[in-house]
């Protein structure tokens, strides 16, 4: 059996489309970045108001009874599913961040930060409880929070590049 050298391939981008393969991957996160910071508050406040609430996420009148039975503010609530979300997208960012910062020049590993952010961006609710209330910001949530554009698309493709940066199965 002959053993693969992955260090033999050549996995670096060409110098000049390093500069725009890293620019365009910290732009996406810096907006992914941006529609979560500015998106949190929003959701929260969605989640405490719960009559006013236009949300998937919204208690539904049982919860919000449950919870007033148990004592627990409807604030409460909204933290920790605020809390829940918040935590979800940055355990992404992060591990995209310590991807790029070690292996920036890697064509494989910039696909990989691509995809742990805009996946990890699209799935909780802030961005949609976002674009839900502030319609002006619906084309950056589009862009980063919506998991048909970039989350699922760059995931895929990631998945079948993995490790060597060729398709598997082939036919793919």
């Amino acid at each position: 059996m002959q053993a693969i050298n992955l260090r033999a391939m050549n996995k670096s981008i060409p110098e000049p489309w390093l500069l725009v393969a890293r620019i365009l991957v910290l732009a996406i996160s810096v907006l992914a970045l941006i529609v979560y910071i500015v998106g949190t508050p929003v959701y929260f406040a969605q989640l405490s108001s719960a009559h006013h609430c236009i949300l998937q996420d919204c208690p539904s009148s049982t919860i919000v009874h449950s919870l007033h039975t148990m004592g627990i503010p409807i604030t409460t609530y909204a933290a920790y599913m605020t809390a829940l979300n918040v935590l979800f997208a940055l355990v992404y960012f992060a591990v995209a961040a310590f991807i790029f910062w070690r292996k920036s020049d890697d064509w494989m590993a910039l696909l990989a930060c691509l995809a742990l952010v805009t996946f990890g961006a699209s799935f909780p609710g802030i961005p949609a409880a976002l674009a839900a209330v502030h319609p002006a910001w619906w084309l950056p949530v589009t862009i980063v929070g919506n998991e048909d554009v970039l989350g699922f698309p760059s995931l895929f493709v990631f998945l079948f590049l993995f490790p060597n940066g060729r398709f598997v199965p082939r036919w793919t």
